[in-house]
């Protein structure tokens, strides 16, 4: 769950590394409506995005869930992690750094 109402430039766009954790544990993720994060849950289709900064527009939308999306959540974000980690992420750094 990621709730943080974006009062800055860079929170309104950070894609944080608590997102990438969040993954890497295999979880359905909750966050507001921050651009750059909803954009990657809504492709990769991991987790939910509340109407609003407030956490009642998150548990409207929590309460929504049954237990058979999250588990197809939580199964994509497990999918995901293999794509979304240190070590594959350094191969391709390296790639980078050595041309």
């Amino acid at each position: 769950m990621f709730l943080w109402e974006p009062v800055t430039f860079n929170l309104k766009h950070c894609m944080p590394n608590k997102l990438f954790e969040f993954i890497q544990g295999r979880l359905a993720v909750a966050i507001g409506p921050s651009p750059d994060m909803a954009k990657f849950l809504i492709d990769n289709e991991i987790g939910i995005i509340a109407e609003s900064f407030e956490p009642e527009a998150l548990a409207e939308k929590l309460n929504k869930l049954t237990a058979e999306s999250i588990t197809e959540m939580k199964n994509r974000s497990h999918e995901l992690a293999y794509k979304w980690n240190a070590e594959r992420n350094h191969k391709v750094l390296n790639t980078y750094l050595n041309e």
